[in-house]
């Protein structure tokens, strides 16, 4: 670990701005305007950033300094059948069975996975000398 900086905020803050700069370099290889774009659109992608990245990946990644990878990468497939049921919420429509037969399944094994990992699947903490 990084002594005095937030190894999370470094990675996601280097990420996000690498990432950002490749987009803007594909925007103008391509010619894809900055402007005149709907305000649905700006709504849009100003929601995916907020939902997705900031709150989904730095914290997955903030949650991978205290956490088992594999507690971690387990949470992770909650993403799919959590997405259907606000889907569903969100858009008033019926989900198929096995929506909710897949996210019983997801959950029990992600319990099993924390079950034996331990306590929460925590990562031990280790002695620094």
């Amino acid at each position: 670990m990084l002594r005095g900086y937030d190894t999370a905020g470094v990675y996601t803050s280097l990420c996000y701005g690498f990432c950002s700069i490749i987009l803007l370099v594909l925007c103008l290889s391509f010619r894809q305007p900055f402007v005149n774009i709907p305000p649905e659109a700006w709504w849009g992608i100003i929601g995916v950033t907020i939902a997705a990245q900031i709150f989904g990946h730095t914290i997955f990644n903030h949650l991978l300094a205290t956490m088992s990878p594999l507690v971690v990468s387990m949470m992770i497939l909650l993403e799919i059948p959590g997405a259907a049921l606000l889907a569903g919420f969100f858009l008033h429509q019926a989900l198929p069975a096995g929506t909710y037969a897949g996210l019983a399944l997801i959950l029990a094994g992600l319990a099993i996975v924390i079950l034996y990992q331990g306590r929460s699947g925590l990562k031990k903490s280790r002695r620094i000398k």
